[in-house]
């Protein structure tokens, strides 16, 4: 699932039950069951809401007498809004500059000359670099990209299928369209570069101030008298990795302080993803945590801060998001919804007990897993396990460790010191 693990989901659905009516949140689950990109909103809108209630009491989509209804109505002891949880993304941009196309439709001519890998391959995409304006990649259109590869790049195509041993190197440079690309024997690996296309080169023209408008002109409809804000929350968008100003592009943090000074109906905005830190530069292992960062009005501003800061105590409390908002997308496109995520491959071991991934484990007994595949994809695990058994150490317990954050439990295996007679030659014990 999204960000968390379905079984974090679950618990979410369960304790928003007072904040949300019976028939919205039947919706909000129908939703989530698609599977679809847009469920992660609705998994956002969940975190959002269960991290209010536990510092006030939240509604849900009440009626406060305009033509529109803000997702949530908060209120503490200390003061009363209501706001939007919205999703922001790139995906506009990389679909106006749809590289992943282009390599694709690439391939596809390729297999037609003997080329069915994109290993050795090097693509370099040239972009407009115009002063205050977003760079668009020197691409050709799509209704037209197979012809222009067929066209510009078949003699390019025909001298690495017929002579692979040699390096091959092209550009192109027609009207509006520039690309190289380079072919190097033996190596094992595709590249490709490009300017980046997802900054913002102004204050206006970017998607962070565009739904920021939007949802002012929503929350402005409500009714709602007091204060009123928003919820940013990431859905694969750059911004939230860039908080400062550089040479040609600005931040986050320069973008809403612009669209709040330039209005008066939203009061705060609150920029919540998930934020991946390495733990150890040699190793892949990354920690992922919940980022809240928070921007207001000076009238209110007391207030939104304190607010953020309980906020932020209660995420410390939260449970861990399992990956970020790029690789949660990929993994719905891919129709990964269900099941969660398993521990498959993984395993721990000491001297005298051994842990796998119970979900794995059931799959090998119902015969869903071969045992050849089992074997092939958990290294030693294997040669440890038949190695407790020839020695004839006897299984003492099977314990199952719950995981309640994740989507798998670990199975451990315990084995004893003492040789097992069942599987061992009759022996002379408890003797000096």
């Amino acid at each position: 699932m999204p960000i968390l693990s379905r079984r974090v989901i679950q618990r979410l659905i369960n304790e928003n039950i007072g904040s949300i009516p019976k028939e919205a949140l039947a919706g909000l689950i129908a939703k989530l069951n698609t599977g679809n990109i847009e469920s992660l909103h609705t998994v956002w809108e969940l975190v959002v809401i269960n991290l209010l209630s536990k510092n006030g009491t939240v509604n849900y989509e009440a009626n406060h007498g305009g033509t529109s209804r803000p997702d949530i109505h908060f209120k503490s002891c200390e003061f009363e809004m209501v706001s939007d949880v919205t999703c922001i993304s790139d995906q506009d941009s990389i679909n106006n500059n749809d590289i992943d196309y282009f390599i694709k439709e690439f391939l596809a001519v390729a297999q037609k000359s003997g080329i069915h890998t994109l290993a050795g391959f090097n693509f370099q995409f040239d972009g407009s670099h115009e002063w205050r304006k977003k760079v668009k990649l020197k691409l050709p259109t799509k209704q037209n990209t197979r012809k222009f590869i067929e066209s510009k790049f078949k003699s390019f195509i025909l001298d690495v299928s017929q002579q692979p041993r040699v390096r091959q190197q092209i550009k192109i440079t027609d009207n509006d369209v520039v690309i190289s690309a380079d072919y190097t024997p033996d190596k094992e690996t595709f590249s490709m570069g490009y300017p980046v296309f997802t900054q913002a080169p102004t204050h206006q023209n970017n998607v962070l101030y565009n739904r920021l408008n939007t949802k002012r002109d929503q929350l402005k409809k409500s009714g709602f008298n007091g204060v009123k804000g928003v919820f940013i929350c990431d859905a694969d968008c750059a911004i939230f990795g860039k908080k400062k100003d550089e040479y040609s592009s600005y931040g986050m943090t320069s973008i809403i302080n612009n669209f709040l000074r330039g209005q008066e109906t939203i009061s705060f905005v609150f920029m919540l993803h998930v934020a991946e830190r390495s733990e150890n530069i040699f190793l892949p292992d990354v920690s992922r945590n919940f980022e809240l960062n928070v921007f207001s009005k000076q009238a209110c501003h007391p207030e939104i801060v304190n607010l953020a800061k309980r906020l932020n105590e209660s995420i410390k409390e939260f449970s861990k998001p399992e990956r970020n908002a790029k690789n949660a997308l990929n993994r719905l496109k891919a129709g990964k919804s269900i099941p969660g995520s398993d521990f498959y491959g993984g395993y721990k071991m000491t001297e005298k007990t051994i842990r796998v991934s119970l979900r794995t484990v059931l799959r090998l007994i119902s015969g869903e897993l071969t045992h050849e595949e089992f074997l092939r994809d958990h290294g030693n695990m294997g040669h440890f396990l038949l190695n407790k058994i020839i020695s004839g150490r006897p299984l003492e317990s099977l314990n199952i460790i719950k995981e309640k954050d994740r989507d798998d439990d670990w199975l451990e295996f315990s084995f004893g010191e003492n040789l097992d007679p069942a599987v061992n030659r009759y022996l002379l014990s408890g003797l000096d």
